[in-house]
């Protein structure tokens, strides 16, 4: 069965650790589709009652479960290289519940299993109540690919319901042999995203799905490392180079992370994401002509991003250019009209333009959206005190901003401004 292509999800925003600036991070992980490939003692200790143990002994003895058959397995495959097959039914979450009888499908799958091992002296056996394991003695892919595709055939005989396999070989660069069944773990979660009835041996986009699972969970060294080890199999992709450039980012090892995105501009000098990136690198270590060189560069391929639309428009408007901002910066709100940061940015930028009353209706609708925002409240009493609007609202915008925020002295600063100008006008002379 000819596999369906990986889609990749749209770019995630994902914010730098202590900053308001925002990274691009493409992410091939569907949670809903793609079981997470954590880590083998984790995936082996899901729990097999002792009645499911006990049928599935009764229907094929001898044949081994759990840790067990992972240690007998290896034990067995000696001191040469093999390979590893990881199955499991692609329209169940969970093939059986705790103490549940076996599953049909475990019953039809061994069956075969038995079958098809014996001319290959593989051994095989249940790595949880949703997986079948097998390891063969051999590094040929091609036999691991027929047997897999043979398995399929012949389970289409008994069912419907499809299954899909991981595979993995040992020996592989920095990989010892426990890491091989990790690996066809972590191709079985990759099959789960190419659709029903795939078979995936382990690849760079393997160790892609892996590493944005851990990058999710907020182990970001661990992502670093999976898109490292990645970045062997395919030094040339540009996605995985972003994705690791990102995780340097968000550790703030920017010099790292510059190296990753300039790596993926080489190799494909028109990567949205990638030139975003590096923009954003740029503006935190203080390089701002060079992130709006970066960025321009990244609008002219695609102007429809928000995240793009928003930093351009706070590059322009940071280094001077307030009415080059301004479209950037109101077509960011286009796209989300409720989005405090583009409001607040699109305020700043009107204000400067000297344009208040524009600015004072983007402000409104900026606490409107969000009665907690402290920046637009002040600017609001700032704005309405410029114009000369009722100096009593001004002084109550203020003072609710520092209600909000007591800590900020700007805001502060602000309403004591305010408060002593209306009593000089209160004790002037008529």
């Amino acid at each position: 069965m000819k596999p369906m292509a990986l889609q990749k999800l749209d770019a995630v925003p994902v914010s730098s650790s202590g900053t308001s600036q925002v990274f691009l991070f493409s992410q091939t992980l569907s949670s809903a589709k793609a079981p997470a490939a954590s880590s083998l003692p984790d995936f082996l200790s899901s729990a097999i009652s002792d009645e499911l143990q006990d049928v599935f002994l009764n229907a094929f003895p001898g044949v081994l479960t759990g840790q067990l058959f992972v240690d007998a397995a290896l034990k067995q495959m000696g001191a040469f290289g093999f390979s590893i097959l990881m199955i499991r039914p692609d329209s169940r979450v969970s093939v059986v519940g705790a103490g549940a009888a076996m599953d049909s499908f475990l019953m039809n799958a061994g069956v075969l299993l038995e079958e098809l091992t014996q001319p290959l002296h593989a051994v095989w056996g249940m790595i949880n109540p949703q997986t079948l394991g097998c390891m063969v003695a051999n590094i040929d892919l091609s036999v691991c690919r027929n047997f897999g595709r043979n398995f399929q055939d012949k389970l289409s005989e008994f069912q419907k319901e499809t299954a899909s396999i991981g595979i993995a070989v040992y020996p592989q660069a920095g990989y010892t042999r426990n890491d091989a069944v990790a690996n066809a773990l972590k191709a079985l979660a990759h099959a789960a995203l190419v659709g029903p009835g795939s078979i995936v041996v382990l690849d760079a986009v393997s160790l892609n799905i892996s590493g944005d699972n851990l990058y999710q969970a907020g182990n970001l060294q661990g992502a670093a490392q999976e898109y490292q080890k990645a970045l062997v199999l395919d030094p040339f992709n540009v996605n995985v180079r972003n994705s690791l450039g990102v995780c340097y980012g968000m550790m703030e090892m920017y010099d790292a992370a510059e190296s990753e995105f300039d790596a993926a501009l080489l190799i494909e000098p028109g990567e949205v994401m990638s030139l975003y990136n590096q923009a954003v690198i740029c503006m935190l270590t203080g390089q701002n002509e060079t992130a709006l060189n970066f960025i321009e560069k990244a609008v002219a391929v695609d102007d429809g991003i928000f995240e793009l639309l928003l930093l351009t428009g706070k590059l322009y408007l940071e280094t001077g250019n307030p009415e080059k901002a301004r479209s950037f910066l109101e077509k960011a709100v286009s796209l989300r009209p409720k989005s405090g940061t583009a409001l607040r940015t699109l305020g700043a930028c009107l204000s400067d333009l000297n344009l208040f009353r524009e600015a004072v209706a983007v402000y409104s609708r900026a606490v409107k959206s969000n009665p907690n925002d402290a920046e637009s409240f002040s600017m609001l009493g700032l704005l309405y005190d410029r114009i000369g609007e009722n100096p009593e609202i001004a002084r109550l915008f203020c003072q609710q901003s520092v209600a909000i925020a007591p800590e900020n002295d700007i805001y502060r600063e602000r309403l004591n401004r305010l408060a002593q100008k209306t009593l000089k006008v209160a004790f002037s002379p008529p």
